[in-house]
């Protein structure tokens, strides 16, 4: 790195975390680090307003706006920006929280079948959109994957915890399957400025003894959501970026010198960053079975489920099976960009092709077959670059 940058790296990494504080937040995609420290020739110092490190929606959040350059915002204008978007996370987090009290979602999650409930605009905008993508994903994206994040302990997991002493039976599974249907049959309105959803009549389920009513949690969504938001609360500004730890981001230019940033992906096995591409103006989320999970008998759980089984991916009689192991995708909107991810590591390879040629966003993906990792993308060639260990590449 060349010596006149080294001031810079602070406040243009998005995300270079350790892998001890990488994995305690609950629910965290594969490591992303996103700079600009190949920026040829010396910058004068920049001024950057935002934060970095606070937290919202069981992670870390960062936000990074230039100011103070010619036909930029001043920075006066950045700090109150910034002072908007803490408040905007504030507000979200609160209206998406599965285990706050207050929350819309949490109110939808604790009534009965066949009740309506008040949502504030936030978590219908979400609801609505979960519905789309859960069509569109033919339900792939799906949310009511609650009962099983809880049953597979990942709720009140931590990195380093000891595994949980009893995993779900088949019969809570089947029962979770089954309230899965149910999500489509959400119906959600508006009414005199007013939003609300109804639970759907019978959605509840039995398993040894208890009774399951269907719950959501938008956590492969709602970092996504956020990020738009803020992507619209800082439209002014053209250089800078906002990021969830490397899981959903909304980027924009580096600097006027140079345009883009460059993104590098972690590894979803080994050390480093498989992924070299440059970006700019662009969202993206990235997820991974090596975010948080725990092992039994050397099976690796992931805290990501596959809805259509509701077990972690790429886990079948209790033992690891090939399957995607990382997905990362760019596109307009990170609440799309988002939830894509979540879906395309629930899929596996054929379904996974299959939706590559319906959508318009640049994706990459990881199979693991055996020891063999195999990269399937619809990106350019000449726009990104692979480490070592991954030759194999398939280009739809």
């Amino acid at each position: 790195m060349p010596a006149c940058t080294a001031q810079l790296s602070t406040p243009l990494t998005v995300f270079e975390m350790k892998r001890s504080c990488f994995v305690a937040a609950s629910f965290l995609a594969a490591t992303v680090l996103l700079t600009g420290s190949l920026l040829s020739g010396c910058s004068a110092r920049l001024n950057w307003q935002g934060f970095s490190g606070r937290y919202a929606f069981h992670t870390t959040a960062d936000l990074r706006l230039l100011t103070e350059l010619d036909g930029l915002p001043s920075e006066e204008e950045g700090q109150e920006t910034t002072a908007l978007v803490e408040e905007l996370l504030h507000d979200l987090d609160e209206s998406l929280s599965v285990t706050d009290e207050s929350s819309s979602v949490y109110a939808f999650n604790a009534a009965a079948a066949g009740e309506t409930v008040q949502l504030d605009r936030a978590a219908y905008d979400v609801f609505v959109l979960a519905q789309e993508l859960y069509e569109e994903t033919d339900g792939y994206y799906d949310p009511t994957v609650f009962h099983s994040v809880e049953a597979y302990g990942f709720y009140n997991y931590t990195a380093g915890d000891e595994a949980p002493d009893r995993l779900p039976s088949e019969e809570q599974l089947t029962a979770f399957r089954t309230l899965s249907s149910y999500f489509p049959e959400i119906v959600l309105w508006e009414e005199d400025g007013m939003y609300y959803a109804q639970k759907p009549e019978g959605a509840a389920a039995q398993a040894e003894g208890e009774t399951y009513v269907l719950k959501v949690d938008f956590g492969g969504i709602g970092k996504g959501y956020a990020a738009d938001r803020v992507k619209e609360l800082t439209e002014r500004f053209s250089y800078g970026y906002f990021s969830f730890s490397g899981s959903s981001m909304a980027v924009g230019k580096y600097t006027p010198e140079r345009a883009y940033f460059e993104l590098s992906v972690a590894a979803p096995r080994d050390g480093g960053h498989y992924l070299t591409a440059r970006v700019q103006a662009t969202c993206l989320s990235t997820s991974a079975d090596n975010g948080l999970y725990y092992e039994i008998g050397g099976t690796r759980y992931s805290q990501i489920i596959n809805p259509k089984t509701m077990m972690p991916v790429n886990v079948k009689d209790e033992k690891n099976v090939s399957g995607i192991v990382t997905a990362t995708v760019l596109g307009e909107s990170a609440a799309r960009c988002d939830a894509l991810t979540t879906a395309l590591m629930t899929m596996g390879r054929e379904r996974a092709l299959q939706f590559l040629s319906t959508v318009e966003e640049t994706v990459w993906f990881v199979e693991l077959d055996g020891e063999e990792l195999t990269v399937y993308t619809n990106a350019p060639e000449e726009s990104y670059s692979l480490a070592a260990g991954y030759e194999n590449v398939v280009t739809i």
